[in-house]
């Protein structure tokens, strides 16, 4: 339900998203929108949520398990048991937290990437695909498993990517401690605030990453693609310098802190650690 939840209310916004960072470098933001104009604007906007809805429940299910099993075994293998890790130093939380979102990453990418592959080239449109199943059996004809799976580097990035969520947890930690006697509504502002103090810090941090990442796998379409990730970056830079790698990045922080306020919420009064 969670999953279900954050991508049909935000899915029109993750499209914009992926507009301005698709668009060349060296044009004008507002320009990339122009196609969300005129004649069904509704279904462009709305474009990646059918393959969105159907992966995103078991790609989340998989890292959820995933991510709960390997922070059992690491914290055992670490601490020599499975504490509260709220009781713990943050320094010795951080790598519990970052290896387990690695293994949950390389297990879950398998469904995540070509989600993502064919989401995002849905949303940026201009392929004559209205379907994900029907792009997909495009991409694997023309490019094979490489064009699906893009980048193959995928888990390693999504984990740099929330590296700043184990920020999340001293401040969850410490509302949770000056909770006591609090009301849960008082407790749920605070929680939101650690939340969306950690997703802020995040969506700056890796956007240079996000674009390159949104490029790359929208660009297999395209005839002039980039011949590899760095001739990509190179080309990024030529046509806007630091500019190019922060397109979006308001947009990104938009999706995430309500995204993630409500993924995190339920899981957070249901006890996880």
């Amino acid at each position: 339900m969670q999953a279900y939840n954050r991508v049909t209310h935000l899915s029109a916004v993750d499209t914009i998203r992926v507009r301005i960072q698709t668009y060349p470098s060296d044009r004008p933001i507002p320009r990339s929108l122009n196609g969300l104009v005129g004649s069904s604007p509704l279904s462009k906007l709305y474009a990646g949520l059918p393959i969105a809805l159907g992966f995103s429940i078991p790609a989340l299910a998989v890292y959820l398990t995933t991510y709960d099993a390997a922070k059992y075994g690491i914290s055992n293998i670490l601490l020599g048991r499975d504490p509260d890790l709220r009781t713990v130093p943050w320094l010795k939380q951080v790598p519990i937290y970052l290896a387990s979102g690695l293994t949950a990453e390389m297990v879950s990418g398998v469904i995540w990437t070509p989600m993502d592959v064919a989401k995002s080239r849905l949303q940026r449109g201009g392929e004559g695909h209205t379907t994900a199943r029907s792009l997909l059996k495009d991409i694997w004809k023309k490019e094979g498993y490489r064009g699906v799976w893009r980048p193959s580097d995928w888990a390693l990035y999504e984990t740099f990517k929330k590296a700043v969520i184990p920020n999340y947890n001293p401040y969850r930690s410490t509302a949770q401690a000056k909770g006591d006697g609090a009301t849960e509504v008082e407790l749920a502002t605070r929680y939101a605030a650690s939340s969306a103090i950690a997703m802020s810090l995040s969506a700056i941090v890796t956007n240079p990453i996000e674009v390159v990442r949104t490029r790359w796998q929208t660009s297999g379409g395209d005839v002039n693609r980039p011949a590899s990730m760095i001739a990509l970056v190179r080309e990024m830079w030529r046509q806007a310098g630091w500019k190019a790698f922060m397109r979006g990045a308001a947009v990104r922080g938009i999706y995430y802190i309500p995204s993630n306020v409500g993924t995190r919420g339920p899981e957070i009064f249901g006890g996880r650690g």
